[in-house]
């Protein structure tokens, strides 16, 4: 089984493919009773950083090479990742302060915001070493670079053309896709998920399908962190297989 997830106000919502062929989805309020239902899964692919530099002025390779493959519109949501010691602190000004003060670089907003559920993640990876080997970095807005022939989206996918620009990437892939979407968003309220996580983690989903399942590393090799937790961001592709 193969399951697509994307981070939520309500927790994390998946999806993934019944043996029905269906697309099925949940709202899990945390990463361990996630884990605890999809244990058995072949690939879980999810959209937050896993694996942590300690400290160092180099961040991770993949983010670089994400940016430079999104370039200057999309590279932006690949947000800088905090080190481990920073994702284990808080408030956000002592954060902010331990990461400058460990890689050179001050926290964002963006990935401050974001530290509760990196956080939650590398626990589960760092205590259970099945999750370790299930869990696979992936980045929605490198999904639809994939999908999309390896051109990145347009549009910033809050607005509403960036919206219907990614739908209409996801109905290439699946009958009527744009009708699952909409059927889901009427099952949550926008205040635990937006539609734009739905759309995100049916790209996922979807790029985890392709032919052949073929998913690359950004950068060709595996490296781990201190924890043992690969450090890498997977990406498939429709059509060519090098990466620019």
């Amino acid at each position: 089984m193969l399951v697509g997830v994307d981070g939520a106000r309500g927790g994390w919502f998946c999806m993934w493919i019944s043996s029905h062929e269906e697309v099925e989805h949940e709202i899990f309020p945390d990463i361990q009773s996630l884990w605890t239902k999809f244990e058995a899964a072949d690939d879980i692919l999810i959209d937050i950083p896993l694996g942590l530099v300690e400290a160092g002025m180099e961040e991770r390779i993949c983010d670089r090479k994400a940016r430079r493959i999104l370039g200057k519109g999309r590279g932006s949501s690949v947000f800088r990742v905090p080190c481990r010691p920073a994702v284990y602190s808080s408030p956000y000004p002592s954060a902010s302060s331990i990461n400058k003060g460990l890689t050179g670089k001050s926290l964002s907003k963006q990935s401050w915001n974001i530290t509760p559920k990196i956080r939650e993640v590398d626990q589960l990876l760092i205590s259970n070493e099945r999750a370790k080997t299930v869990f696979k970095e992936v980045h929605p807005e490198l999904s639809f670079w994939g999908l999309n022939n390896r051109t990145a989206m347009t549009f910033n996918k809050k607005c509403e053309n960036g919206f219907q620009e990614r739908v209409a990437i996801l109905d290439q892939y699946w009958e009527n896709a744009s009708g699952v979407v909409e059927a889901i968003q009427t099952s949550y309220s926008r205040k635990i998920l937006f539609r734009d996580d739905i759309v995100d983690a049916f790209a996922i989903l979807l790029m985890g399908r392709l032919p052949g399942r073929d998913l690359c590393s950004l950068h060709g090799v595996s490296l781990v962190d201190e924890k043992g937790i690969t450090m890498e961001i997977l990406v498939g592709i429709s059509k060519a297989r090098n990466f620019p």
